[in-house]
C-alpha cells in the first residue's frame, strides 16, 4: 500500500512530462512496481459492465524490452482482473507504460495523447474460407462483447463520474441516504478535480460492518484521480486503493494528528466525519486548520449535533462557542475582525487565514487564506469614526 502511494506521489509529477521524464521516474521506482501500482489504478477505474459471453481482455504494458502483462476477464456476473495473461483472449491492447501513465495521471489536456495498438484475437482466420460470410455472422455477438470489455477498460480510465455517482457505487453515505452532501462537494471540489491534491478524511465509517468501511476514501480516489487520499478513524480499519492509506489514531489528540500532518502532509483537504462530538470538532480544527495549505478547504459534516447533548451539544444557548455550529459561527465575526471597533489586540490566527464560510444543511466550507483586506482605518483619513 505505501509502495503505491509512493508510485502514485511520483508518477503524478511527471505524467504531464516527456517519454524520457516518465521513464526516468520509472527507472526510479522499478518497472515491476510501477506496472503494479498503474495496473490497480486501472483495474480500480473499469466500469463493471456485464457481458453474456467470456469476453478476456490481454493487457500488455511495455518498457523498453521488457513487457508486464495483465488479463481482464468480464461475463454475465462482471469483471474480474488477475495479473499474466488470460487464458483463450478475444483481444491484446497494448500501451507503453508512459502512454498508461497519461491516461491516467495526467491532466485532462494530456489524457487524449496516449497512444495503444488494439487488436482483435485470433485474426479470423476462417474469414478467407468458402464460408467466410456464415463465420462473420457468428462472430458478430463476441464482437459486441469485446467492444463493451474494451471501452469498459479505456473508457473507465478516462472518464470521472459525477460524485453521485459515485457515493453509490463505493456505497458512500454522503448522498443518498440521510446525508445530501454530494452536490455541495462538487460545487466546491470541481476545481481542485484535475490537481494531485492531498485529502485527509477524519472517519473510515462502517460502524462495525466491514462491507460498508471506506466508501468515501474510494469515492475521493476515484474523483480525484490524481490524488492522494487519506483516512483516519479511532479503530483499526483497512481501506485498499492504488492511492489511499488509512491510520488509526484519536481525533481528540493533537499530538497524534500534528504528527500524521507531518507525515502525509501537505494537505489541500481536511474532512471532518469523525465523532461529531463538538470537542473532538474543535480540536481537530484547532490542530489542522494550521497546517493546512494556503488556498486549502476544511470541512466539517454533521452539524446537527451540535444540538444534541450526547455529542456535548447545546440546544438552548445555540451561540456557545463550545459546540461546533456555535464555534463556528465565530469565524464569521472573525472573519469580519477588522470591521470589529470594539475588539483590541491582535488578530488570531484564524482570524488572520479564514477567508470563507460556506454553510449548507448539517455541513459547512471553511476557506483558508489571507484575511488581510483592508478595514475602515482608512475611512478615518476622511473624518469618518465607525464607532
Amino acid at each position: 500500500m505505501h509502495d503505491n502511494h509512493r508510485a502514485a506521489e511520483v508518477l503524478v509529477n511527471v505524467a504531464a512530462g516527456s517519454d524520457d521524464e516518465i521513464s526516468t521516474a520509472i527507472d526510479a521506482i522499478g518497472f515491476p512496481a510501477a506496472a503494479h501500482y498503474l495496473l490497480g489504478e486501472l483495474t480500480e477505474r473499469c466500469n463493471q459492465v456485464t457481458v453474456p459471453t467470456r469476453t478476456a481482455v490481454h493487457l500488455s504494458v511495455g518498457w523498453t524490452t521488457r513487457n508486464h502483462d495483465h488479463g481482464f476477464v468480464f461475463d454475465d456476473k462482471g469483471m474480474t482482473a488477475a495479473a499474466g495473461t488470460p487464458e483463450d483472449p478475444q483481444v491484446r491492447i497494448e500501451i507503453p507504460v508512459a502512454d498508461l501513465t497519461r491516461l491516467l495521471l495526467a491532466p485532462e489536456r494530456l489524457r487524449g495523447t496516449a497512444q495503444w495498438r488494439h487488436r482483435m484475437l485470433p485474426e479470423f482466420p476462417e474469414l478467407a474460407t468458402d464460408n467466410g460470410a456464415a463465420a462473420l455472422a457468428g462472430k458478430i455477438d463476441p464482437i459486441g462483447c469485446v467492444g463493451k470489455a474494451t471501452q469498459a477498460i479505456l473508457g473507465g480510465a478516462g472518464e470521472t463520474p459525477s460524485l453521485q455517482e459515485l457515493a453509490v457505487r463505493y456505497g458512500s453515505d454522503k448522498w443518498g441516504s440521510t446525508h445530501w452532501y454530494t452536490p455541495h462537494y462538487e460545487h466546491h471540489f470541481r476545481p481542485w478535480q484535475e490537481e494531485p491534491v492531498r485529502i485527509l478524511e477524519i472517519g473510515i465509517g462502517g460502524y462495525g460492518e466491514t462491507e460498508y468501511q471506506g466508501g468515501s476514501l474510494h469515492m475521493w480516489q476515484r474523483y480525484f484521480r490524481r490524488g492522494l487520499v487519506f483516512g483516519v478513524d479511532i479503530t483499526e480499519k483497512k481501506v485498499s486503493g492504488p492511492r489511499i492509506r488509512t491510520f488509526q489514531g484519536d481525533q481528540n489528540d493533537p499530538e497524534f494528528l500534528t504528527g500524521l500532518a507531518g507525515e502525509i502532509g501537505p494537505l489541500d483537504i481536511v474532512i471532518d466525519d469523525g465523532s461529531h462530538v463538538s470537542e473532538h470538532i474543535l480540536t481537530s480544527f484547532g490542530t489542522l486548520f494550521p497546517l493546512l495549505k494556503p488556498g486549502g478547504l476544511y470541512v466539517i459534516e454533521d452539524l446537527q449535533t451540535s444540538y444534541w447533548g450526547n455529542y456535548g451539544g447545546n440546544a438552548r444557548d445555540v451561540d456557545s462557542p463550545l459546540t461546533s455550529v456555535g464555534f463556528l459561527k465565530t469565524l464569521v465575526d472573525g472573519l469580519h475582525h477588522q470591521e470589529r471597533v470594539d475588539r483590541s489586540g491582535e488578530p488570531s490566527y484564524t482570524e488572520q487565514h479564514v477567508t470563507g464560510l460556506h454553510f449548507y444543511h448539517n455541513i459547512c466550507f471553511v476557506k483558508k487564506g489571507a484575511n488581510n483586506e483592508c478595514g475602515p482605518d482608512w475611512l478615518r483619513q476622511f473624518g469618518f469614526d465607525p464607532r
